[in-house]
């Protein structure tokens, strides 16, 4: 399950905004959303609520006992993990996964739909990207909680100092200080640590 998680931390795509679009760039995956709206997105859909139980706030624990409970989201992640988007298209995200469904729902209703003030149908190649982002994210929140106890995530702000010992540079510039953006959260895994990944910037620099 530890190299299965270094698997599904490979970042998600990225949306790009175009006159109001989004579209995945699989090309160019650890570049920066250049809005705060599109970088908020991200963040949002990466890590909030991470911890809780589906994903959600306040969200019920549906597996008490702890040990059927890590073995089911271990399940689900094999399952997920080969859903493909033609398989979406024919059958739908709920026939695979209930809460994986209402994941990306919420997603949609509380980020998407309404930063972007988004209120029309959206083109496959959107629906897609999207699809694909989240999928990403909820294999990710299914492996960290398929151990007992789960996996810790950290998250670092604008203006840190750059630590290589908990951060990554993604930007091509390890020589910068202080980071501009987290791209990717990381993680506490038994001693051992899986790098949260930034973008930095030089001191005093916007």
């Amino acid at each position: 399950r530890w190299e299965s998680l270094r698997a599904a931390l490979s970042p998600p795509p990225v949306f790009r905004c175009q006159d109001q679009l989004f579209r995945e760039e699989p090309e160019k995956p650890d570049l920066l959303p250049r809005s705060d709206p599109e970088q908020s997105l991200l963040r949002e859909l990466r890590t909030s609520n991470f911890e809780a139980s589906g994903f959600s706030e306040n969200g019920s624990t549906r597996i008490l006992n702890p040990s059927d409970r890590c073995e089911s989201n271990y399940a689900s992640f094999n399952v997920l993990m080969e859903l493909t988007w033609d398989e979406v298209l024919s059958r739908g995200t709920k026939h695979f996964s209930e809460q994986f469904s209402r994941f990306c729902d919420r997603k949609n209703e509380c980020h998407v739909a309404s930063m972007l003030c988004w209120n029309r149908a959206w083109p496959e190649p959107l629906l897609q990207a999207f699809f694909g982002a989240s999928k990403s994210v909820w294999l990710v929140h299914l492996l960290a909680n398929s151990l007992n106890p789960g996996l810790q995530i950290f998250r670092v702000e604008r203006d840190d100092r750059f630590d290589p010992v908990y951060k990554e540079e993604t930007g091509g510039d390890r020589y910068k200080s202080v980071v501009r953006a987290m791209v990717q959260p990381g993680f506490y895994v038994y001693g051992s640590v899986v790098k949260c990944k930034v973008v930095c910037k030089h001191c005093g620099s916007d």
